[in-house]
């Protein structure tokens, strides 16, 4: 009686066992309810023909507390969400032109530094300035900086309405084949 009761024990736990297996399996061939598409780029402005186009693609990968003229930017964005999730990597300039009166609202929640970013940041070079032309400005800039980040930076050409943009997920920069 005991080897009875021991094997259909033994049985019941493999047919459980299989059932929560095979449940699990169908389901994960359904599609899930939130389909995200993948979000990996390394995409340079260059490769848009109109400002709409560039600020339509940029708006996917940067936050905008206000409406731009128009952007220049490298974005290298490397999306980890896939079959086994991570964090995400990303690596984005961008000089965008605005009406110079809401520059105030893209440094909000940053604080002045006297610290130069751009020294720092060597990739600058690989922006695009078709059209934000940002190099060779002759007026003086104003460094910003996120509290306790050295992964978000604004550096602010005032009277041209110009702010250079640079969040990253990590102080390291990419390797350049990225």
């Amino acid at each position: 009686m005991k080897k009875m009761i021991s094997t259909i024990c033994v049985l019941t736990q493999i047919f459980l066992l299989s059932a929560c297996f095979f449940d699990r399996a169908e389901r994960s061939s359904e599609p899930p309810e939130r389909i995200e598409q993948n979000r990996s780029t390394n995409t340079l402005s260059s490769e848009f023909e109109t400002a709409a186009e560039r600020i339509a693609f940029l708006s996917e990968y940067l936050v905008m507390p206000t409406e731009i003229i128009d952007a220049d930017f490298h974005v290298i964005y490397h999306d980890n969400s896939g079959f086994l999730p991570g964090p995400s990597d990303w690596y984005v300039h961008v000089a965008v032109l605005v009406e110079p009166d809401l520059i105030d609202e893209w440094i909000l929640g940053f604080e002045e530094t006297e610290e130069n970013p751009i020294e720092n940041m060597p990739r600058w070079s690989g922006v695009p300035t078709e059209n934000v032309n940002w190099q060779g400005i002759d007026e003086t800039s104003e460094f910003y900086k996120r509290p306790n980040s050295r992964t978000s930076w604004r550096i602010v050409y005032r009277d041209a309405g110009i702010i250079l943009i640079y969040v990253s997920s990590s102080p390291v920069m990419p390797p350049n084949s990225w």
